[in-house]
């Protein structure tokens, strides 16, 4: 796995365990997390990604195959400089869903995994918006339910989002 990232060389997929090792460890403590996560789904996350590592000769590919809650784990575990510099990326892409700053980022995107999970098992926008938990019949607070709509109503009206798989 030869592959030059601005400048710096990953020579062997060591280095690359390091830094997801790292990242484990930071996210075990992130307050970006919140309640999203257990700590055993950051371990699940971390025994996945290294396989997936182990699979793969190519960085890119790699880093392609992630899904949405992979991300989520990844950025929360970042040094803050480093989730700086990706949410100042996303910004310039206009990918930063409309939020100022990372932690309003990771909240917002931990609703656009949720609508995403929702939609490719072809479940209800509508139950997803209104309820938090549909086997215990416990409805969201009016608040969070107007944040998954509004977001949703984003998505929806956005080509953005939609030129990035086309």
């Amino acid at each position: 796995m030869n592959k030059k990232i601005k400048g710096k060389e990953i020579v062997n997929s060591k280095i690359l365990e390091d830094f997801l090792t790292k990242c484990r460890d930071e996210a075990k403590n992130s307050p970006l997390l919140g309640k999203n996560f257990t700590l055993s789904n950051v371990d699940y996350w971390y025994k996945s990604v290294l396989g997936a590592l182990k699979n793969t000769d190519d960085i890119f590919v790699f880093f392609d195959h992630l899904n949405l809650g992979n991300w989520e784990i990844l950025i929360s575990g970042l040094d803050l400089y480093l989730q700086n510099e990706v949410f100042t990326t996303l910004k310039k892409h206009e990918l930063n869903l409309n939020t100022g700053n990372i932690c309003e980022f990771l909240i917002r995107f931990k609703v656009l995994r949720e609508i995403r999970n929702c939609v490719s098992h072809r479940n209800s926008i509508e139950i997803l918006i209104r309820y938090r938990n549909v086997r215990k019949n416990s409805l969201r607070y009016a608040p969070e339910s107007r944040k998954y709509r509004r977001l949703f109503d984003e998505l929806k009206i956005s080509d953005k989002f939609i030129d990035i798989y086309t």
